[in-house]
């Protein structure tokens, strides 16, 4: 074994200690299974581990985008993203998955809560106001308990929508 060699199986004896054994076994067994057939690794990689996370960046992108467009839609999303934020309603995966469902988003028992609060702000972006305000008022009945930041979150999109 060359100098390269022994480094590169320190590196994964490193990488040993951090994974259980079921974990490092995956890994290898991927290694085996899909490197070792010559296949180019950088296409495989990206195959199998692209990215699908979407960032605060592009759900604050998609919510700004309607700024200028239309400002109703516009701030009751905003309020509703900032509540998603600071935790005060859709606190839990299953809330989001029954708010998304009854957006009619499909597939959401295997997603994150990153995920689906992303795809639920693009839902939003994508009705039209008087559905987003109509959608975000029957919020409540998805939480599994019901407590104030829904109400809250209710008069603020009626006393928005005076505004407008």
């Amino acid at each position: 074994m060359n100098k390269k060699e022994r480094q590169a199986l320190l590196k994964i004896l490193l990488v040993r200690e951090e994974l259980t054994d079921k974990e490092f076994n995956n890994v290898i067994e991927f290694i085996r299974v899909e490197l070792s057939e010559g296949q180019d690794t950088e296409k495989t990689v990206k195959k199998q581990f692209s990215s699908k996370k979407k960032s605060r960046d592009s759900i604050t992108a998609l919510i700004i985008s309607l700024k200028d467009t239309d400002n109703e839609k516009y701030q009751c999303i905003n309020g509703l993203y900032k509540l998603m934020q600071d935790g005060s309603i859709l606190k839990t995966v299953s809330e989001a998955r029954k708010f998304g469902d009854l957006l009619g988003l499909k597939n959401t028992s295997s997603q994150s809560k990153a995920d689906i609060g992303y795809n639920i702000i693009e839902a939003l972006v994508g009705m039209e106001s008087k559905a987003v305000a109509q959608m975000i008022s029957q919020m409540e009945t998805t939480t599994d308990k019901h407590d104030e930041s829904y109400h809250r979150l209710s008069e603020f999109i009626i006393e928005s929508g005076k505004g407008a």
